[in-house]
């Protein structure tokens, strides 16, 4: 199981260090402040306000906003090989194949079915929850976005994702089931789309990338965020959506974005080009960049309500701020 080195919601960016460190990197007037929360993390992910953080040894940690009880982790919850977060709750997985939720419960998004046994992937929308068994399906529980379609129901999925308001699985032969909210037609999957190994979520829109490194784009284009350039001929490996562009990462390490570029989104910023790129991710208006050697880009807006640009902040070995690339514990 490919764990997350990097997490972001809003203006908070959480990363794991070379030191197995999470570092977040919240505004704080001009210049960010990174600053060192848990240890031994190998997984971090981000809510309304709080994070989550993995440890090596299957413990969980978390910090932040506990309103609603999201920061509240079992006493008793061991053993954790994965996690989740949604707005205001949390799912973990044990080495059990045992799903355990806390947190904001208003839409049923933490009552897990005591028939719900040997799951090996958990993903959290904004208030709902969806596990893959290890049989290829598919358990959904929530708001209304977990309204699974009742045909592929004993399908034989191999991968899911959420985001906010909608879903998406794979199958073991590459087709793509999309299912939420069903608005801007992100629901309606393109017919021919075959051989996918990818796929990311965004509010409007979703992008799949194929096992031959193209990308397909559908739902909302707005903003011609589903306008794949038709100059992106390198092969792609890996695809995030915005909120109204998307981003991919090339083989070769370089970034290439389309979409809506009113806060410079899609403005790849020159300082980028001169190391290779290891991961990329994407939040509503702004993008996160890793190279190989673990220095974090990101530009964009910080999503603040002033919508302050980040104009180009990197953060590098100066700051005792570095990533670990291609360190992704696997499970």
């Amino acid at each position: 199981m490919e764990h997350s080195v990097v997490s972001c919601l809003g203006s908070k960016i959480n990363v794991i260090t070379t030191d197995a460190l999470v570092a977040n990197i919240g505004y704080s007037g001009k210049y960010p402040s990174p600053y060192p929360l848990a240890t031994n993390v190998v997984s971090v992910c981000t809510g309304y306000g709080f994070v989550i953080a993995l440890t090596d040894d299957g413990q969980v940690i978390c910090w932040g906003k506990n309103s609603v009880g999201q920061c509240n982790v079992p006493p008793d919850l061991k053993h954790v090989v994965a996690i989740s977060c949604g707005g205001h709750h949390t799912a973990a997985l044990t080495d059990k194949g045992r799903v355990v939720c806390w947190g904001c419960n208003h839409h049923h998004q933490c009552v897990v079915s005591k028939k719900l046994k040997s799951v090996v992937a958990i993903s959290c929308g904004a208030f709902n929850t969806v596990a893959l068994t290890d049989k290829g399906r598919v358990v959904c529980w929530g708001v209304r976005v977990c309204n699974f379609p009742d045909e592929f129901t004993n399908g034989n999925f191999v991968s899911i994702t959420s985001n906010e308001y909608n879903n998406a699985a794979i199958t073991s032969e590459g087709k793509v089931i999309c299912w939420g909210t069903g608005c801007f037609g992100k629901c309606n999957v393109p017919v021919s789309l075959e051989k996918v190994v990818s796929v990311s979520c965004g509010p409007g829109h979703i992008a799949a990338l194929t096992s031959d490194g193209k990308v397909v784009c559908w739902g909302s284009n707005s903003h011609h965020q589903c306008d794949v350039p038709a100059d992106l001929v390198e092969k792609v490996v890996s695809v995030k959506c915005g909120s109204r562009h998307t981003i991919v990462l090339t083989e070769s390490g370089r970034a290439v974005c389309w979409g809506d570029n009113q806060h410079g989104q899609c403005n790849v910023p020159l300082q980028i080009m001169d190391e290779p790129i290891a991961i990329i991710e994407a939040d509503h208006v702004y993008n996160i960049a890793i190279t190989v050697s673990g220095k974090i880009i990101c530009w964009g807006s910080n999503g603040n309500d002033d919508m302050r640009f980040l104009d180009v902040e990197i953060f590098n070995e100066a700051d005792n701020l570095q990533v670990q690339v291609g360190k992704v514990i696997l499970m």
